[in-house]
């Protein structure tokens, strides 16, 4: 019996670079050519600059594709005034406003997708989310516990960050 071919959104919250050839750039790299060479069809989600979220099938366009969503006028002018807040009060960063992108990207452009893939970074649901609510299989790589990794090297979350990463 054939394999089926797959449709993955490989979604990346917080990685910027995939190009790098070194560290998780170089893993993620492998892995999206792995799957890509068993025939499914990878796309990635990735941020950009200026809020945006980059959509590409080509991993060596990653920087010169433009498929790119952007948020609305309203939500840009809340996030600021509420980045603003958070940094006058010095209030936890928590990723909200990444998630939340990152959620609406992924169900107005992934939403007939098989799965979605995701590598674990701290404060990193909004592909999570998108499965959940569009009722899709999630895969999630880790390397390592990072609440551990934190408190191992000597700064360990507290208070609602720790009450967040753990819910998370």
């Amino acid at each position: 019996m054939g394999e089926r071919s797959l449709r993955i959104g490989f979604t990346l919250q917080n990685l910027r670079d995939l190009t790098e050839a070194k560290g998780a750039a170089l893993q993620l790299a492998h892995i999206i050519h792995g799957l890509q060479g068993r025939g499914h069809q990878v796309t990635v989600l990735k941020p950009q600059p200026g809020r945006r979220v980059l959509l590409t099938d080509d991993l060596q366009a990653l920087d010169y594709g433009r498929l790119a969503i952007s948020n609305s006028p309203l939500f840009k002018i809340i996030e600021s005034g509420i980045r603003r807040l958070q940094r006058t009060l010095k209030l936890p960063y928590l990723g909200l406003f990444e998630s939340y992108r990152f959620y609406d990207a992924c169900l107005n452009n992934l939403s007939e997708y098989d799965l979605f893939h995701e590598r674990s970074e701290l404060f990193s649901i909004g592909s999570a989310l998108a499965c959940r609510r569009l009722g899709k299989p999630y895969v999630l790589s880790l390397d390592a516990d990072e609440l551990f990794e934190l408190a191992y090297a000597g700064k360990p979350l507290t208070g609602i960050r720790k009450i967040f990463a753990t819910w998370m």
